[in-house]
């Protein structure tokens, strides 16, 4: 009977050090490869909003321009509106 219980003793401390080690692998993995990359898409965010900012106004204007052109409303980067416009909407903005 001791030898069966050392027997199993022995087999659950060699599951753990594999455990240990696989949590070991996991950390290094977490701290070395996955910190760098949302590193490196931290930076690409920061560069896609900085561009962003650099562009938005001249687009805005140039877009404002072309549709005070057209005679449409006024265009904003800075909101979100819905553009989808309904058939009913457009026969009556053009009745107008």
């Amino acid at each position: 009977m001791e030898k069966q219980i050392l027997d199993y003793l022995v087999k659950i401390n060699s599951r753990l050090d594999n455990i240990e080690n696989e949590l070991k692998n996991i950390k290094g993995k977490i701290n070395d490869e996955l910190v760098d990359e949302c590193k490196k898409m931290s930076n690409h965010i920061d560069f896609i909003d900085n561009v962003y900012d650099n562009v938005k106004n001249p687009l805005g204007y140039i877009c404002n321009k072309l549709n005070f052109l057209s005679g449409e409303k006024e265009y904003k980067l800075d909101t979100i509106e819905d553009l989808h416009v309904t058939t009913e909407e457009q026969e009556e903005s053009s009745n107008d």
